[in-house]
């Protein structure tokens, strides 16, 4: 383990922390993003592609990065801005039973 991360308590796996999220598709219209964060009470979703395969997160952060693009004025609400355009896609993933000790020491 790393000596910056030593005097760390022993912490819960991510399976006892984790909660089910659906995700959603690089392809899906960012217009759609405010509705699904709402629905799914949550302000990041995970972002597949068209294999299934994890690509990125997007979040309402990301989202708030156009919300000023948005204009009534110009109608550039109508311009299609799509999740894959917009989301993050430096990210990584974990087995359900790594240790957050552990990830902890990847960032080191």
């Amino acid at each position: 383990m790393n000596e910056k991360f030593s005097n760390i308590p022993e912490l819960p796996s991510i399976k006892e922390i984790s909660v089910d999220l659906p995700a959603v598709s690089e392809t899906c219209s960012a217009s759609r993003l405010p509705d699904l964060f709402r629905d799914l009470e949550s302000d990041t979703l995970p972002v597949i592609n068209n294999a299934g395969k994890l690509t990125g997160i997007i979040s309402e952060y990301d989202l708030a990065k156009i919300i000023a693009e948005w204009s009534f004025d110009d109608e550039s609400y109508l311009h299609e801005h799509l999740v894959s355009s917009l989301m993050t896609r430096n990210v990584w993933k974990e087995n359900v039973n790594a240790n957050i000790s552990d990830l902890l020491s990847k960032l080191g």
